[in-house]
């Protein structure tokens, strides 16, 4: 398996920014709201994919005036539902969120073998608990898995990742290293939810990145802070890295794998990022970034099979790079105008509600498309190995 099957098992790639728009936004969308979880709950407690989790987030700071954004200070209600599918290797995948008055919420989202359907509401005045409660359920798994392209040794990097570091917790026991990114402002809240949500082999719950500096701004080139860059194999806090990066200031550069020997990355992900026309450009500009480290590593690969290096043998040549961009549907010009300039690097392809699941599909008021660098794959090839997902 290979992205040349998976992009052949997702059909035909979207070809129109402004068709793709009409048709996702003609649906009859529900009511997100602007789409938090709960914006004024310090603390979430969720359970996902039979993992009971407690994240910490920030309502002062989601309300505060702070200059360059506060998006990402709390959870978004398609973060659970992305982090339950990314992970996901098995069938069916359920989600329940709960609130009550105490200013607890709780959000579930499970993997079982057998699909069913639950949606409850309970907010009236007679309502002492005051309690919401929604189940979701999708009999699917991440093709990513499927076509092995996520693997044990895989390495991933989260774009506009935010304080809750939920993929990331799901997905550290499948992968080798897992790299969340933001800016600087989350990092004390990603520290928190990582210490209380994974095992940890050593005692310290945050480490620098051997001093290695990732990120190069206008301001010349700073050292990242780096939340559980500890030796691999230890335990699965030690997979799972932060390090600050700015889409307008800072450039994507191979330390960023936090890997020795490591210089790119299998899958780039990012969920709900894209909500604003300022941020279109250098998001899709450090996407496209990213996911070149990889062109560049099988290119050097490639000269050094030739040139005899490496005793000869050379390097292997990788599988292009993957990138997954999850978001929810709210303005279709922004969303317009993110698709048209990611459409101008990537090959880009809505993957389908049959391989993403009802509750990311687009008519739940969720999408996820999937890229890859234009020239990657072979979009003519009609050989029809590797059909199934």
């Amino acid at each position: 398996m290979t992205v040349q099957s998976l992009v052949r098992a997702l059909g035909t790639p979207v070809q129109d920014a402004s068709e793709e728009t009409f048709e996702l936004f003609a649906q009859d969308l529900p009511s997100q709201n602007l789409g938090f979880i709960d914006p004024r709950a310090p603390t979430l407690e969720l359970a996902i994919a039979g993992r009971d989790l407690t994240i910490h987030q920030s309502p002062s700071i989601l309300s505060s005036n702070r200059a360059g954004g506060t998006t990402g200070a709390v959870v978004w209600k398609i973060a659970p539902l992305f982090a339950a599918w990314l992970a996901s290797t098995t069938t069916t995948t359920t989600t329940t969120t709960t609130t009550s008055p105490s200013g607890t919420t709780k959000t579930t989202a499970s993997t079982t073998k057998r699909a069913t359907t639950k949606s409850t509401r309970s907010n009236t005045p007679n309502n002492k608990n005051n309690v919401t409660s929604n189940s979701y359920n999708s009999d699917v798994t991440n093709p990513l898995f499927t076509h092995s392209l996520l693997t044990p040794s895989s390495h991933i990097l989260e774009l506009g990742a935010g304080i809750s570091a939920l993929p990331a917790l799901l997905l550290a026991p499948h992968v080798t290293r897992y790299v969340l990114t933001d800016q600087p402002y989350v990092a004390r809240l990603v520290e928190l939810n990582l210490a209380e949500n994974l095992p940890s082999s050593s005692s310290s719950s945050v480490s620098a990145a051997g001093g290695k500096n990732v990120a190069k701004g206008k301001g010349g080139v700073k050292s990242a802070k780096s939340v559980g860059a500890g030796v691999m194999g230890g335990g699965l806090r030690e997979r799972v890295v932060f390090s600050p990066l700015d889409w307008e200031t800072d450039a994507v550069t191979p330390s960023l794998t936090h890997s020795p020997g490591v210089s790119s990355f299998d899958v780039v992900v990012a969920c709900d990022c894209v909500y604003n026309d300022a941020l279109v450009a250098p998001f899709v500009d450090t996407c496209a970034a990213a996911c070149r480290l990889r062109t560049v590593e099988n290119s050097a690969a490639a000269d050094s099979s030739v040139d005899g290096g490496d005793g000869g043998e050379g390097k292997r040549i990788q599988e292009p790079c993957v990138c997954l961009v999850a978001q929810q549907l709210r303005d279709p010009d922004v969303f317009e105008a993110w698709l048209e300039r990611f459409g101008t690097v990537f090959d880009v392809w809505r993957v389908p509600r049959e391989m993403v699941g009802r509750e990311l599909g687009g008519e739940a008021g969720f999408v996820v498309h999937l890229g890859v660098l234009k020239g990657e794959v072979n979009l003519d090839e009609e050989d029809g190995e590797g059909e199934g997902v």
